[in-house]
């Protein structure tokens, strides 16, 4: 299993764009509870790319993990920016709110 990882890994150093790998990395990393080292991960794709929702919410659900509750309102804003017209979002922020 660690090897695999390390592939899928390599396959983010090789190219920082390719949204699969960042798919298994972080969906492995989550089920591990490597909530950390899956922030460090997301972090690079959202910044590196324009908008991609599902990894956006990906990292967001990671900040919560951490309590990091600021973090994960700072990226749902952005989302927010990019597509205000998602009631998924809307009902995430409610969340987030009460927290």
């Amino acid at each position: 299993l660690e090897l695999a990882l390390g592939n899928v890994l390599k396959a983010v150093e090789i190219n920082p764009c390719n949204r699969t790998a960042h798919i298994l990395a972080s969906e492995w990393m989550m089920n591990q509870k490597q909530w950390g080292s899956c922030i460090e991960l997301l972090q690079e794709y959202v910044y590196a790319n324009d908008y991609d929702e599902d990894l956006s919410l990906r990292l967001i659900h990671c900040f919560c993990e951490l309590r990091k509750f600021d973090m994960a309102q700072i990226e749902l804003v952005r989302c927010l920016a990019w597509n205000p017209e998602n009631e998924h979002l809307w009902k995430v922020k409610d969340l987030l709110a009460k927290q």
